[in-house]
């Protein structure tokens, strides 16, 4: 972390680019993620890492937290900024820095931590699913005041070995926008 005084800084690396109605209205998924996550006072910046952009090692110890966004390319594949991203975020492990992914995000940090990636036997799933919040997660700092159970908006041809023995019923209620917001906040700013 910073330890020269300066306010708190974060890193979104981008990893897909949204549609171009998405691009125009909310400034893309880079963009989405600093208004979902940002308070006042923060500094975020937007490292587009699917062009092959990525922060130096040391230029990585001026960032408090990263987050990872979606993106429409594969966890599991082999192009180089692919790669690079999966050394970068095995330095961050490392560094003990706390990384949030968003979709590809937690797929591609689920990959470079050792994990297994790939297409869902069961195909596509779409819906709007109950995550059920084990208790170890809620005993973090992070969680406290979360609801047990979360409804989150699924849309995914891919997993992660441990999304294969997650629990999930399909419910027919909004998700919680909110309770998703305040644990991303908690978990990378806590």
């Amino acid at each position: 972390m910073p330890d020269d005084g300066s306010s708190t800084r974060f890193a979104v690396f981008l990893a897909g680019y949204s549609s171009s109605y998405s691009q125009e209205k909310y400034g893309g998924y880079g963009q989405m993620c600093i208004d979902m996550l940002r308070d006042p006072g923060e500094t975020w910046d937007i490292i587009p890492v699917l062009e092959g952009m990525f922060p130096s090692h040391q230029q990585l110890d001026e960032y408090d937290g990263f987050v990872l966004t979606g993106s429409r390319h594969d966890a599991h594949g082999n192009e180089e900024w692919i790669l690079q991203l999966c050394d970068v975020l095995r330095v961050l492990h490392g560094k003990q820095r706390k990384v949030l992914g968003i979709c590809f995000g937690h797929q591609i940090l689920a990959r470079a931590l050792g994990g297994m990636t790939g297409r869902a036997s069961v195909g596509w799933e779409l819906g709007i699913r109950d995550v059920t919040i084990t208790e170890a997660l809620m005993s973090k700092p992070y969680a406290l005041n979360l609801h047990p159970v979360l409804k989150i908006i699924e849309s995914h041809q891919d997993q992660e070995e441990m999304a294969n023995n997650a629990k999930m019923s399909v419910q027919e209620t909004k998700p919680d926008v909110e309770a998703l917001q305040n644990i991303c906040k908690k978990f990378l700013k806590n």
